[in-house]
């Protein structure tokens, strides 16, 4: 995983970030009431060892046998795989692109509000890309903008009290469980459902006043 320079942003503008945020302000101002601009930064999270077993195993077999476990004697991935030092260090440079965009191109806009799956590797993702360059933006916890659920023991989350203990400037998103009632130990969740909660979550979050820029 390695984040693209300026995240992406095709502009030679010596204030690229500056001009980029103009844009933006200019597309809302003349904009309809139905229709709003937001700018979004979605993140992955970093290596996994689930991701580790997956790439050594392969898809059917991971899916067949041994993503079904929590490790095979070597490694642990399951319950709610945790992050590789490799995945750790992955986050660590994207906080560094961030620390480096907030110093050139006229500053990078930081985001107003920010999302996150419960499972582990997203949160430890989450705190360490973010940290030293958010304190405004309390987390906001959402169940479903977590990975496809059921079978693999890698997606099958810590109960709500194990993260807030980890995590406890962290908020929940109403009506959260303390146990993953969605994860199925004999039943994958499908793409299209995948597909149908997470563009909930997307219209969700353009109704949300806090991220309004």
């Amino acid at each position: 995983m390695q984040s693209p320079k300026r995240f992406g942003l095709i502009d030679n503008h010596r204030k690229y970030w500056a001009t980029f945020r103009e844009k933006i302000k200019r597309m809302n101002k003349k904009s309809d009431k139905n229709t709003a601009y937001k700018v979004l930064f979605l993140g992955r999270h970093g290596e996994g060892y689930h991701n580790l077993g997956l790439d050594y195993y392969g898809e059917e077999e991971w899916d067949r046998k041994w993503g079904r476990l929590t490790g095979n004697g070597t490694i642990t991935w399951g319950p709610d795989a945790k992050l590789t030092p490799n995945g750790i260090e992955q986050a660590n440079r994207v906080n560094a692109v961030w620390k480096n965009e907030m110093q050139n191109g006229g500053g990078i806009p930081l985001p107003t509000a920010l999302f996150v799956s419960p499972l582990r590797r997203a949160l430890f993702t989450l705190d360490i890309s973010f940290n030293g360059v958010i304190d405004s933006a309390t987390p906001l916890i959402i169940e479903n903008i977590r990975d496809a659920y059921g079978l693999r023991t890698s997606d099958w989350r810590h109960n709500k009290t194990w993260i807030h203990e980890r995590f406890p400037r962290f908020e929940f998103e109403e009506g959260f469980t303390e146990n993953d009632e969605l994860w199925k130990k004999e039943e994958r969740e499908p793409t299209e459902h995948v597909q149908e909660r997470v563009k909930g979550v997307l219209d969700r979050i353009f109704t949300l006043s806090d991220t309004c820029g």
